[in-house]
């Protein structure tokens, strides 16, 4: 205070302030959940936790690193977001493999020149039903809405899990009768060996890929879990010659397990 009672306000200089904050070892410290994780982190890079290990139990964690749960699940949930670590209902929580586990193949080559489409490898499982055409189904074939169609479902498994998931529409009327009547069956399974025992040749075929958040069905039957996911989607569709759709299917996988490779035959 100066003579008068008035008490002195001094001026805080802004930039000193700055730089004492700078200096503090306290503003250098990351959030916890970030510390544990960039640890776990670390462990798995260097080959410390190997693809398929299951981390420690999150008690385990909490008393490991001294921290609390809430902290153990944010640092968990940091790794899953970054596609590190995946959760397994009633199993705990492992590292992911680190190579793309679902790999879409697409081979331009004529196969009707000795060129056999690439093996994806896995178990496939087929299942194949009638039904009926719906508006988007019955668009893309070009049929009345209603038409009677194959309608068959088939998944390929890689390392014990799903990972693609595909779902094809055929005109009834295709291969009713013939030996090609059910997919998956007869002597050539693809489709377009199927087509060509019957005289149907394809001449083009259209693919459109898009990206999209998972849905719940696809959640639970590629194992994803959390609600953050999204999934490659390729709506593909074969045509004859003449234009007209044969067959059209519905591509899904997993878009952090998998990648796209396409070879192109040119000349």
């Amino acid at each position: 205070m100066d003579a008068h009672g008035t008490r002195k306000v001094r001026a805080r200089n802004p930039t000193a302030y700055r730089a004492r904050r700078r200096r503090s070892p306290m503003a250098k410290q990351p959030p916890a959940y970030l510390r544990v994780a960039a640890h776990l982190r670390d462990q798995i890079r260097t080959g410390r936790l190997t693809a398929g290990t299951a981390l420690p139990t999150e008690a385990q964690l909490v008393a490991e690193y001294g921290v609390s749960i809430t902290v153990v699940k944010g640092a968990i949930g940091a790794l899953k977001w970054e596609g590190l670590v995946e959760g397994r209902r009633g199993s705990g929580v492992y590292v992911r493999s680190s190579h793309p586990l679902a790999q879409y193949t697409v081979d331009r080559r004529n196969v009707r020149e000795g060129h056999p489409l690439p093996d994806v490898g896995g178990q496939w499982d087929v299942a194949s039903q009638d039904a009926e055409a719906e508006a988007e189904i019955a668009g893309r074939l070009q049929i009345d809405l209603g038409s009677s169609v194959t309608c068959t479902t088939y998944r390929l498994s890689e390392e014990g899990r799903t990972v693609r998931l595909v779902k094809s529409w055929e005109p009834m009327r295709l291969a009713d009768g013939t030996l090609i009547e059910w997919p998956g069956r007869g002597p050539r399974p693809d489709i377009i060996g199927r087509l060509d025992t019957i005289g149907l040749a394809v001449a083009t075929i259209e693919e459109r890929v898009t990206t999209r958040a998972a849905r719940p069905d696809e959640l639970t039957a590629l194992n994803l879990s959390g609600h953050r996911h999204y999934v490659l989607a390729v709506a593909r569709t074969h045509f004859l010659d003449s234009g007209r759709p044969i067959e059209t299917a519905d591509v899904v996988l997993p878009g952090e397990l998998c990648e796209i490779v396409n070879t192109f035959n040119v000349g």
